[in-house]
């Protein structure tokens, strides 16, 4: 037989950090481990193994690292309990900091751009492009999530109060800035509604908010599931809750369609349906279940209250009702999207032949 690179403190360092990901370890737990495969491959190389095969019946004898985790958090759950801790901690940090990049970027962009150049037509490109340069990289972000949500969790089972620690410290940096400017650019979020007074900016700027929830979501969604979650996994069996947030994203982004003031009624309820339609389309297309009807309702039922009683105040306020109009248009959509969503999905011999 010829000579392999087996490295073994690789190997070893390798299996004690799964065991170290999977469980609820301490540092004297993790030695102990890593000398008891130590001292296993020697005995068992000493009686003719070679190095591979040695380690292999060592990591064996150690015991399945499922049973290890078991155990080890009957012993440590003080270990587990400060994980959970850094979670939460971790993401009240990363929300910190999405709105510190928000302030800093965005509120700087809008400032600097609305100093020099006001509300020509050429300071609304830019914030257009600028919004859609940020969608553009929140998708990038969403499509890397599994190198993200890998690298979140290594970190919090390596060390999450460090992990927690480092997440804080953007925030804490933003102490520096001066108070004035500060101000100014936490007012300044506010122009692309206010100051600019462009449709096109407004509505690019309520689609980067849709996409910057999603993403969010998205990515706090496949901490602990790397690998598991996509849209399919997401709808096929979807919980109450789920479906609840994506409803109400969808008004969000329907309901902003409305601000194009240039478009006629008709247009603009057909707009709002065709997005629903797309969201009622999604559900019913990766549905597995024969709950469909209630998923559907589940889904429009925010949007349904939110059109139904905010819509009513709007049209006392401008003398004619509106409300009637776009909740048909919300209606018709879902009921549109679901039969579409039956009738394009795959039937089971279809499905089985794709997987």
């Amino acid at each position: 037989m010829g000579k392999t690179d087996f490295n073994l403190d690789q190997a070893i360092a390798n299996h004690i950090l799964l065991i170290q990901q999977k469980g609820s370890t301490t540092d004297s737990d993790l030695a102990e481990l890593k000398a008891h495969l130590y001292d296993a491959f020697e005995e068992l190389k000493s009686n003719g193994l070679n190095p591979e095969e040695a380690f292999m019946v060592a990591r064996h004898r150690l015991g399945d690292t499922e049973i290890l985790t078991n155990e080890y958090s009957k012993v440590n759950p003080s270990v587990q309990t400060n994980k959970i801790w850094a979670y939460l901690f971790l993401g009240v940090a990363l929300l910190a900091l999405g709105w510190t990049f928000l302030r800093l970027l965005g509120g700087g962009f809008y400032l600097l751009v609305f100093k020099n150049y006001h509300t020509s037509a050429g300071s609304s490109v830019m914030v257009v492009l600028f919004h859609i340069a940020l969608i553009v990289l929140i998708f990038y972000l969403v499509k890397k999530k599994h190198n993200i949500s890998r690298f979140l969790e290594r970190q919090v089972d390596i060390n999450p109060i460090k992990t927690v620690l480092l997440a804080f410290i953007p925030l804490a940096m933003t102490i520096f800035i001066p108070r004035q400017l500060n101000f100014q650019m936490i007012d300044a979020l506010r122009y692309p509604i206010y100051k600019f007074d462009n449709d096109y900016v407004e509505f690019s700027l309520y689609l980067l908010g849709v996409s910057l929830g999603l993403g969010a979501l998205s990515i706090i969604f496949s901490l602990k599931n790397v690998g598991h979650i996509s849209l399919k996994s997401l709808l096929a069996k979807p919980s109450i809750l789920l479906l609840l947030i994506f409803g109400f994203a969808t008004e969000l982004l329907a309901s902003s369609t409305r601000i194009f003031n240039n478009l006629e009624i008709i247009s603009n309820g057909l707009i709002f349906g065709f997005i629903y339609l797309l969201g009622s389309f999604l559900i019913s297309y990766y549905n597995v279940k024969g709950n469909l009807i209630k998923n559907l309702i589940t889904f429009s039922i925010i949007g349904f209250v939110l059109e139904t009683s905010v819509g009513i105040m709007a049209d006392i306020d401008r003398g004619f009702s509106l409300t009637g109009y776009f909740v048909s248009s919300l209606i018709l959509g879902v009921i549109i999207g679901a039969l579409l969503g039956i009738k394009m999905k795959p039937t089971e011999l279809e499905q089985s032949v794709i997987n």
